[in-house]
């Protein structure tokens, strides 16, 4: 044994019981490698009078060890953008990036769409370091559509009530990108026949994602034009999908009626959303 930990150790039992805790507490803690061979830590135990403080010590150094650089997989890839990393500190959004990072596949469309959704408010924060990444970010996405509405069709899938405001922005902007029409229609179609998520009690389990479906109508014009003739049938389908669902279809009609109110009061008594 070496001088040093033969020091260290005469230390720690003459100090007693707390001389050991805050001895075994520091070390945990401490970049400083000493090592204590496992002889060398079960004849110190021996020191120790009370089994229960031994026993505490080795809770405390196993916690504060398992604490040591452990990352959750959202933070660990956080850590490899040091420019997200800062602007999602900045804007203490760390919470609101973890809650994402899950729902976003790893590589660089995954990656992009994830950064372009954390800091997406932050679009209009023109001239700001942050608006610039994330209109680095939408331009990224109009160089690649078909794989921006591919991975963001397989995102919604899963992404939370919570993040209505997020979907609904990204079915705006994803319907604006120089991709195929019909890829197009069947990404936004595919969002204004998604199911309004409920509760028990049939209520809404976010206000704001009742709205995602009608609020997809504004991003079918985007793909089609104003005309409601080549809307109308779409809107048909959309309304059959959300047959037993008066409310959504209420509020798809709403929107409608904004490119043709006439045609949007023969649609509301048809399908009896009064």
């Amino acid at each position: 044994m070496s001088f040093f930990n033969k020091s260290y150790l005469i230390g720690l039992a003459g100090a007693g019981a707390l001389g050991l805790v805050t001895g075994l507490i520091w070390y945990a803690n401490s970049s400083t490698s000493i090592e204590l061979s496992e002889a060398e830590w079960q004849a110190e135990k021996l020191h120790q009078q009370s089994v229960d403080q031994v026993e505490s010590v080795d809770v405390v150094v196993a916690e504060r060890k398992s604490k040591v650089n452990v990352l959750s997989p959202a933070m660990a890839r956080l850590e490899k953008n040091p420019k997200l990393k800062k602007f999602v500190f900045d804007n203490k959004l760390e919470h609101h990036f973890e809650k994402l990072a899950p729902h976003f596949p790893e590589g660089i469309m995954g990656d992009n769409l994830l950064q372009f959704t954390t800091l997406l408010e932050m679009q209009e924060m023109v001239g700001s370091p942050e608006g610039k990444f994330v209109d680095e970010k939408f331009q990224h996405m109009k160089k690649h559509p078909e794989e921006a509405l591919q991975i963001l069709s397989t995102v919604f899938d899963s992404l939370p009530a919570e993040f209505a405001n997020e979907r609904q922005q990204l079915v705006q902007y994803a319907s604006k990108l120089e991709a195929d029409e019909e890829e197009r229609l069947n990404f936004v179609m595919k969002e204004i026949k998604r199911p309004t998520a409920r509760d028990a009690d049939g209520k809404p389990v976010n206000k704001l994602a009742l709205f995602n479906s009608s609020a997809a109508v504004r991003s079918l014009a985007n793909v089609l034009g104003d005309d409601h003739s080549r809307l109308e049938p779409h809107l048909r389908e959309a309304l059959e999908a959300h047959e037993g669902d008066k409310e959504t279809q209420r509020l798809l009609i709403h929107n409608f009626a904004r490119f043709n109110p006439d045609a949007a009061d023969k649609l509301r008594v048809e399908f009896r959303a009064e």
